[in-house]
């Protein structure tokens, strides 16, 4: 008390093995000389504070530790759609890449992930355009835009193939336009009829011929 200030202590008794508290409050006279002090007990008071700051802070700790877990638990729901999107999108880049016309990207996130995954695809459908453009091109005769002898051959292999599986027979009619590209008309032989006609089995057996009048050609 020789400084002059307030203190707050506890002071255990027989009576109060708890012990009290206490706050001694200096008393000053003339010429700032200390002549007693004044005992002020404030334990029921200190408990019940003390009490509702327990309280306080338990609340405060659960609503932390729930926050927490439930920022926890959002970020691994996150964490597991984003990484599940991008492996999405990495098989169907490496789809692409094998030659897969058709591989789109489908995720479900949105923001930027959403958009690349849709230029992905606005690309990947501008290569397969360009890809059956360009095929259609190496099929056909520039000239007359008909199928090529490339494509004939690659179409005729897969006729054959189905009427072999199906057991059925396959026609065939060949017409002769090289002639005409040249300005000449074919001539035609008077007192005949067209030459012999072919016929192919349904497995693609030997050919038959026929003179006037013969089969028609299978």
């Amino acid at each position: 008390m020789r400084d002059g200030h307030p203190r707050a202590f506890r002071e255990s008794s027989a009576d109060s093995p708890q012990g009290i508290e206490l706050v001694v409050v200096p008393m000053r006279a003339a010429q700032d000389k200390i002549v007693g002090a004044v005992l002020l007990e404030y334990t029921p008071l200190y408990r019940q504070l003390f009490a509702a700051g327990d309280k306080t802070r338990q609340i405060i700790v659960t609503a932390s530790v729930t926050g927490m877990a439930a920022a926890l638990a959002l970020g691994y729901v996150l964490a597991r759609g984003l990484v599940r999107d991008l492996r999405r999108l990495t098989v169907a880049a490496d789809l692409l890449a094998s030659g897969d016309a058709s591989a789109r990207a489908v995720i479900g996130s949105r923001g930027e992930l959403g958009e690349l995954a849709t230029a992905f695809n606005d690309m990947a459908a501008q290569i397969a355009a360009q890809k059956a453009a360009l095929t259609e091109l190496a099929a056909r005769d520039p000239l007359t835009g008909l199928l090529n002898r490339r494509a004939f051959e690659s179409r005729m292999g897969e006729a054959l193939a189905h009427a072999g599986r199906a057991g059925a027979p396959m026609a065939l009619l060949r017409l002769d336009f090289e002639p005409l590209q040249g300005g000449q008309r074919p001539a035609r032989p008077s007192g005949r009829r067209p030459g012999p006609a072919y016929r192919r089995g349904p497995a693609g057996g030997g050919a038959e011929g026929g003179g006037r009048g013969g089969p028609a050609r299978r």
